[in-house]
């Protein structure tokens, strides 16, 4: 939406409440006097040129692209280490997390059984054996 709008737009700010109108008043530098007093607004920044928002916008995209780098890097290493069946091709990111999510619930209820306790997600677990994971 904002490249639709261009470049030079910027959100509305709120409007400036005018003084309640019942307040008794004596004279008229007395409003002006209170109205500016009470007001502490962010100084503005002085508007930058062209060449500062590019540089601004590619240090931003380059941050954007190193995050997405970062995120990546983590489901990769998420994929090697959840047991899967279909090996030839890469899970998704869905398709990893909800395998991720099941196998940590399984995993669970394994150790749950084994020091005799309820397990808390067996309905979950079964639930998730039945139906497949399928990618649209």
């Amino acid at each position: 939406m904002r490249s639709e709008l261009g470049a030079e737009w910027r959100p509305r700010r709120a409007a400036r409440r005018p003084p309640p109108a019942d307040a008794e008043l004596t004279d008229s530098s007395s409003v002006s006097e209170e109205w500016c007093s009470g007001r502490r607004g962010k100084r503005r920044r002085p508007a930058l040129n062209a060449r500062e928002r590019n540089i601004r916008r590619l240090e931003s995209n380059e941050r954007e692209r190193m995050r997405m780098h970062s995120l990546n890097d983590a489901f990769q290493s998420l994929r090697e280490v959840i047991p899967h069946v279909k090996k030839e091709r890469r899970l998704s990111k869905i398709e990893t997390l909800t395998l991720a999510k099941n196998y940590i619930m399984a995993l669970t209820n394994v150790i749950c059984d084994m020091r005799g306790e309820t397990c808390p997600y067996s309905q979950e677990v079964e639930a998730q054996e039945e139906k497949p994971i399928t990618e649209d």
